[in-house]
């Protein structure tokens, strides 16, 4: 990377700079960023780079959440604690960040989404060195709080969003780069663990050198995260305007309806469309939730014994994690509404293969793939329909009314029904049916997502452009 101070000589403006809204290369005071008048980009385009910067700070600040997840039982054996005791902190995550995620949907348009993300990143490292320090668990429940508060209202609106402001064509793939991120971490975390577990003395200086290395995120925040391309005198894509496509409700080029209508919050959250979107991806969450919860009981209900019910479970999360980065790249050339279709309809029927003919060895492993695959693609579906259909500057308060729904709502039921219903009826398999057919009909419900159409505001401007014209 090539980073030029502001005080060069400034550039000739007819030189040709493909990267540029005009097509000429700006003068490095153009280039500098806001707030970091001494740094300047001067090579090519940053979306790419931009790209890789917020990859790398979801998956220190989001991907830490599993360390809590690792910590906790040595935590437990250390002071006697029961699964329920240290477990509250993950449902204490997921209430924090979903009502941070509220928030940062009120706040991004405010402030901006970098500016957010600069000033909350620094929350996660100081919630994991805090949690070096716990001894009760309410304490452990205080600090995961305080991480899912600065996930929620750092990364988890403002990084999907980063990624949307700078991407068009490869939007999709964009976006499932960041969200497959800290997933895909959870790997290296624990094998990290297990390094450290044989060096340092205990959880706390583990957990201490964690939070150094989570640090990392808001310096790379700080330093390379730029929100918009106009902000280093870029246009999205590195494509000059002059070179775009007028297009007044939407593109559709190479089959994916992307919206160039200047869609509001208010407006989005009024249509049909949206809600439909958030009801069929919110049945996907309670059911993939729901017996994630779970999903260890089951294999073993299933016949398996603890050691491979356990690495089965651990199959279907990294499945899932490499999954989210295949799904968004299909979703930039086939309409992202039939993609989230497919994979809702393909969990519903690896659910019921596996309640109707778990005898049969081949069933674990469709189980594994099929529900691995599909349940990483809810939130990274979602989150692309919401930008394509109301466009990024709608996204934040759709995303702030959405995440919570998904985490609290539908997410946070599906264990608790669940489970219930496994008390109450004593036996998964017709458990299971009906959550498999809770997701066949949420596919029912994501092709009926057709494309809005665009809001009064922009239909009118956009006829008057065309009469003036």
């Amino acid at each position: 990377m090539r980073l030029a101070t502001a005080i060069l000589p400034t550039e000739r403006s007819d030189r040709s700079c493909p990267h540029t809204p005009e097509g000429r290369r700006p003068t490095p005071s153009a280039l500098a960023p806001r707030g970091f008048p001494m740094l300047a980009w001067s090579r090519g385009f940053y979306g790419y780079y931009n790209l890789a910067f917020v990859t790398i700070v979801n998956a220190l600040m989001q991907g830490a959440f599993y360390t809590v997840g690792i910590n906790g039982p040595m935590m437990a054996r250390e002071f006697g604690w029961s699964a329920t005791e240290y477990g509250a902190a993950s449902t204490v995550y997921l209430i924090a960040i979903g009502v941070s995620s509220l928030l940062a949907g009120v706040l991004i348009p405010r402030v901006g989404a970098r500016r957010l993300m600069v000033w909350i990143s620094p929350l996660a490292p100081i919630a994991l060195f805090g949690m070096s320090f716990v001894t009760e668990p309410w304490h452990l429940s205080a600090w995961t709080a305080v991480l899912g508060f600065s996930n929620g209202l750092g990364i988890a609106v403002a990084g999907p969003l980063i990624a949307a402001n700078w991407l068009s064509k490869r939007r999709g793939l964009g976006i499932a780069i960041v969200i497959a991120s800290s997933q895909i971490l959870a790997i290296v975390w624990s094998q990290l663990t297990v390094a450290l577990t044989g060096v340092v003395d205990s959880w706390r200086q583990i957990a201490q050198i964690e939070a150094a290395i989570v640090l990392v995120a808001p310096l790379v925040a700080i330093l390379f995260v730029r929100e918009r391309p106009e902000d280093l005198g870029q246009s999205v894509d590195g494509v000059p305007l002059s070179e775009t496509p007028a297009a007044t409700t939407g593109s559709r080029s190479l089959r994916v309806f992307k919206t160039t209508a200047d869609w509001t919050g208010k407006q989005a959250l009024r249509s049909r469309v949206f809600w439909l979107i958030t009801v069929a991806c919110g049945i996907e969450a309670f059911v993939f939730l729901g017996i994630t919860a779970h999903q260890v009981t089951i294999f073993e209900a299933g016949g398996l014994d603890v050691a491979a019910a356990t690495t089965a479970f651990g199959l279907v999360i990294t499945i899932g994690g490499l999954g989210r980065i295949v799904g968004g790249w299909f979703t930039d050339y086939i309409e992202p509404r039939f993609i989230l279709a497919f994979f809702q309809l393909t969990l519903g029927a690896g659910i019921l293969l596996f309640a109707l003919a778990h005898t049969w060895p081949g069933a674990l492993y469709v189980y594994i793939v099929t529900v691995g695959i599909a349940g990483g693609e809810i939130f990274l579906l979602a989150t692309v329909l919401f930008v394509n259909y109301f466009g990024p500057k709608a996204y934040p308060a759709l995303a702030g009314v959405a995440n919570p729904l998904f985490s609290l709502l539908f997410g946070g039921a599906g264990p608790i029904v669940v489970g219930s219903l496994f008390d109450t009826v004593g036996d998964f398999e017709p458990v299971l049916i009906g959550l498999g057919i809770a997701g066949i009909v949420a596919s029912v419900a994501s092709l009926a997502a057709r494309p809005p159409k665009a809001p009064a505001q922009a239909s009118a401007q956009a006829t008057a452009d065309a009469g003036s014209a």
